[in-house]
Order: structure tokens, then sequence, then C-alpha cells
């Protein structure tokens, strides 16, 4: 069973209250595996400050596109990974890890999300944020 969270935008009781709530929102976002992925869709070769051993090849489309279907997913905007082992990604102080499951593949959409949350493992910083650094699906920095 997947659960999907929904967020609902609270009112700030003051102007520097929505400052702080933004610089933490694109505090927690640079910092995030969604980020990363943001960034290896939109075909950046060096993520925004990210250092990481290879272990990550984007798909073609026409291979993308075979996998989806294979999943009974038909979705064109969606980019896939084949990961070949466990990749180690730096970013600042922050050190994790995407840890090769038994599938190969991860989907990525265009906001960085994952089509399939179990489809990779993360370990790390990345693993210990979970819940209280979550963001909405559609988020991006302003």
């Amino acid at each position: 069973m997947k659960i999907y969270p929904f967020f609902e935008e609270m009112k700030p009781s003051s102007n520097v209250q929505l400052s702080e709530w933004r610089e933490n929102r694109e505090w927690v976002y640079e910092q995030s595996v969604r980020h990363f992925f943001y960034d290896l869709y939109h075909s950046k070769a060096k993520p925004d400050g990210y250092r990481f051993n290879p272990g990550i090849e984007r798909l073609n489309p026409e291979d993308t596109r075979y996998q989806l279907a294979k999943r009974g997913v038909v979705n064109i905007s969606m980019a896939g990974f084949r990961i070949n082992h466990s990749v180690t990604v730096h970013k600042g102080v922050v050190t994790s890890e995407l840890v090769k499951l038994n599938n190969d593949y991860f989907f990525v959409d265009s906001y960085g999300n994952l089509l399939d949350p179990l489809s990779v493992s993360l370990a790390g910083n990345w693993d210990e944020y979970r819940v209280g650094a979550l963001l909405p699906f559609n988020y991006h920095p302003e």
C-alpha cells in the first residue's frame, strides 16, 4: 500500500515567519534526494554541487518507455535510470547513498519525484530526513 502525503498551505502570523518558512523549505530542498533527482532528470552531468561515484546511467527514451510499459505505466514525461550498484552521494556536509535493490531501474518525474518510492533505498543523511523534511510533490524553489 502506498500512502501519499497531502499538504495544505498554512497562514503565517507575520512576514518574518513567512520568510523563515521559505528559507527552511529552500534549505531542505537543497539537501534533499528530490533535488538530486530533479537535476538528474534535467540532464545535468554534475548536479548542483553533488559529487558521486559512477553507477547511475540514464536510459534513452525508447528504453524508458519500454521499462515503464512493462510496469503498466504510460507516461512519457518520466526519465528512467539504471543503477548498477550502490552510489555514494556527497554535497557539502551531506553524505548519502542510493542503495541498489532487486530492480535495477528507477523513474523520476520533472519535479524529481520517484515513480516508485521503493525502487531505491536510501542510507545516510537522506535516510534520516524522512517525514520531517517532506515537501509538496510540486515544490520547487522560487
